[in-house]
């Protein structure tokens, strides 16, 4: 998907954009403390590469490559131009994208280490436990949650906003 549709220039240009109006980041959902209470549920991991623009054109260019979905983001004050992101969330196109951009990337060099990294662990062993009347309940391997755990604390720690202290 995308890579086979992208020149030199489009590649470098998609990994511009990507370091300047782009984030990477590993989002968990499921999470024990608050869905279905404490120790109820494992939590589960995404890779999530989102790009914002007031440009509707050129994040319509890369959907067109890469797809994901497209919407308007709300904006704080009237005066701004309304503004667009992209979020891509799809394993396989956010693989490809990320191993398309990695040579040209600068600022989120590391961030597309971890993206990489992550997408590289596969999908996580999953069990089955009795769950009473209902449905068996999905639980990760402890393992796994941990090592995903420790990708998204790097990359969050990586992605914070405000000065870095030295």
């Amino acid at each position: 998907m995308g890579v086979d549709r992208l020149g030199p220039y489009d590649t470098a240009y998609l990994a511009g954009f990507v370091d300047g109006e782009g984030s990477i980041g590993i989002v968990a959902h499921n999470k024990p403390n608050t869905a279905g209470g404490k120790g109820r549920r494992t939590p589960h991991y995404r890779l999530v590469i989102g790009v914002t623009n007031t440009d509707i054109a050129v994040l319509q260019w890369i959907h067109d490559r890469w797809g994901g979905s497209i919407f308007a983001k709300s904006t704080k004050n009237a005066k701004w131009a309304p503004s667009f992101e992209l979020r891509i969330t799809n394993r396989e196109a956010c693989f490809a994208l990320l191993l398309a951009i990695q040579p040209h990337v600068k600022v989120k060099a590391r961030q597309v280490e971890l993206g990489l990294a992550f997408l590289n662990l596969g999908l996580a062993r999953v069990t089955f436990s009795a769950r009473g009347k209902t449905w068996p309940r999905r639980i990760q391997h402890p393992e796994d949650v941990e090592v995903r755990e420790t990708l998204k604390r790097q990359m969050n720690a990586l992605n914070l906003r405000g000065p870095v202290d030295a």
